[in-house]
């Protein structure tokens, strides 16, 4: 009787292999697991050879998933902090065999994973300010904004995981209607490296954690 259930045991085994196997062979498929190493909870995402998303997933912090049935072929790896689609970029490209396996670790810092930093803003003058933060994403001073804050005195905003760019940034300040903006900058913004700049009208400046650039770009490329 033993012998008899060890042998119905191993052929459930041989026919679920085989299944599986036979499986991958006709779809043209293969599986790939992501491993989330850093403290945050992130999205992901796998596109196939048919560039089609597979499916946008949580993965909370130092954990995995695996995708199952993903088209053979190049593949490719993405991730966001959001579950909103126009935020994922993509993290890796591979290339997935017929009912082969890839897996991907990230970074252990999700500032390091997708190449961002924050960047605070203190308004420790007497009056509000409208204060606002431009970001280089070349050497000619093309880049974006960050967007307009009106801050009261004593108050501050955090601009979280930013695009470093090209690495460099510049703060501006709006000093009312015939004056305009005036922009302080540029500042080295590195990965993972959070900048504070605080703003005091009294000093006819601001000051910044990050160090002044070298690098002689264009001041008149702002709003």
């Amino acid at each position: 009787m033993k012998k008899l259930f060890s042998i119905l045991v191993v052929a459930v085994v041989v026919f679920s292999f085989s299944s599986c196997t036979e499986d991958c062979e006709k779809n043209n498929t293969g599986e790939v697991e992501i491993y989330n190493r850093t403290e945050t909870n992130l999205y992901f995402d796998v596109t196939g050879s048919n560039e089609a998303t597979y499916e946008q997933r949580e993965v909370v912090a130092a954990s995995s998933t695996r995708y199952k049935e993903v088209p053979a072929g190049e593949i490719k790896i993405l991730g966001s902090f959001t579950n909103e689609k126009k935020d994922f970029i993509v993290l890796d490209n591979r290339i997935l065999k017929q009912c082969g396996s890839e897996s991907y670790t990230t970074a252990t810092e999700s500032c390091q994973l997708f190449n961002v930093s924050d960047i605070t803003v203190n308004n420790y003058d007497d009056y509000p300010w409208v204060i606002d933060v431009f970001v280089s994403t070349d050497a000619h001073g093309n880049g974006f904004y960050l967007g307009e804050k009106h801050l009261a005195s004593g108050q501050n905003h955090t601009y979280k995981n930013v695009d470093v760019g090209f690495g460099l940034i510049a703060f501006g300040i709006y000093l009312g209607a015939g004056i305009g903006w005036y922009w302080d900058g540029w500042y080295v913004f590195k990965v993972c490296e959070p900048v504070t700049y605080t703003w005091t009208y009294k000093k006819s400046d601001g000051v910044a954690s990050a160090d002044k650039s070298s690098d002689k770009m264009n001041m008149d490329v702002f709003k």
